[in-house]
């Protein structure tokens, strides 16, 4: 169990460092001018899986096995696969779900770091964007999208669970992955400081 839990937080680390600074690479305008010309279809199958999402469902499958989230279905190998699957299968569907949201409405539901400084401001930020996606124009909106591909998520792998599971259920597996989202936008608005001075601090020339 510990060894399980060890191996899938070595996975997590590498791939949030693969993930977070894959935004800061001298191809990310590229890839952004790419994304207005490709078709619905490309786009959606380019944003499926990424560094990040892969970053995210790590993260999530770590958190549920070490809380051993859905205690019937056991802490080894058989609920660590279940989780898995679980996982899986609500991602897939946020990320449908969010995807034609956000086409419909025409919003950018992406993470920007803040151009303010400070820690205060820029943690506030972090946090209050999990709840605002940006229109065509630039201007911030509800986070319609987001939200809908959250509970989407939340309400449509219910079945999977065991009996007993309800509504309360639900709405708690909604608010673990908002809180898990505002988690990842603070790493995300505070990686180039992290990454400078912890990941990759170089040696002084002697």
């Amino acid at each position: 169990m510990v060894r399980i839990n060890l191996l899938a937080g070595l996975l997590w680390i590498c791939l949030l460092t693969r993930a977070v600074s894959a935004q800061d690479g001298p191809g990310s305008q590229a890839i952004a001018s790419q994304e207005q010309d490709a078709t619905l279809a490309e786009q959606f199958s380019r944003g499926l899986f990424t560094p990040t999402t892969a970053a995210k469902l790590s993260l999530g499958l770590l958190y549920a096995q070490t809380a051993v989230m859905v205690p019937e279905w056991g802490s080894g190998r058989d609920g660590l696969a279940r989780r898995a699957e679980w996982l899986t299968a609500g991602y897939l569907t946020r990320y449908t779900t969010e995807f034609a949201t956000s086409k419909l409405l025409g919003t950018d539901t992406s993470y920007q770091r803040c151009r303010c400084k400070g820690f205060p401001g820029r943690a506030a930020h972090a946090l209050h964007s999990e709840f605002v996606e940006r229109k065509a124009d630039g201007s911030p909106t509800f986070a319609i999208a987001r939200l809908t591909g959250i509970y989407a998520s939340a309400a449509i792998t219910a079945p999977m669970l065991p009996s007993g599971y309800g509504v309360k259920d639900v709405n708690n597996r909604a608010m673990a992955a908002v809180a898990i989202d505002e988690g990842f936008n603070m790493l995300q608005e505070f990686w180039p400081e992290i990454k400078r001075t912890l990941l990759f601090r170089k040696r002084p020339q002697p």
